[in-house]
């Protein structure tokens, strides 16, 4: 009967480890998935500067709400939570012009074997910071 325990929570144990790298898997997809978003509006941002001088927003509210175009014009409707902080907030990659050019999490973790497979391209894996979106 001890054994049956024993073996009952012993698999207990490894469902419960692989729901926590079930949710930071999916963690990892999301900031990802943002990171992108962000990096194809600041694309967009670039994409449609008025005349033949192109530029990049100089903050990411700018992102919100062009203040080069007259009206209204947003190429992301909110600025994306980073789903490893929680928070809306994102550490900024700027040119020597001092315009945002991409984005990185604030967060310090270690990626799974899984996310450092799925990390952005040219990205370092020691930490979800060294994942850049340019």
């Amino acid at each position: 009967m001890w054994a049956a325990l024993a073996l009952v929570l012993a698999l207990l144990a490894v469902a419960a480890l692989n729901g926590d790298l079930l949710a930071r898997v999916a963690q990892e997809r999301d900031l990802i998935a943002s990171g992108k978003r962000i990096r194809d509006a600041i694309g967009a941002y670039y994409e449609a500067s008025p005349g033949s001088a192109k530029t990049y927003p100089s903050a990411l509210q700018h992102l919100l709400y062009d203040p080069r175009i007259l009206g209204e014009t947003k190429y992301l409707e909110y600025i994306p939570t980073d789903p490893m902080t929680k928070k809306p907030e994102w550490a900024q990659i700027k040119n020597a012009q001092g315009e945002v050019i991409g984005v990185h999490s604030f967060a310090t973790g270690s990626p799974t074997w899984l996310g450092q497979l799925l990390a952005p391209s040219g990205s370092g894996s020691g930490s979800y910071a060294e994942w850049k979106f340019v």
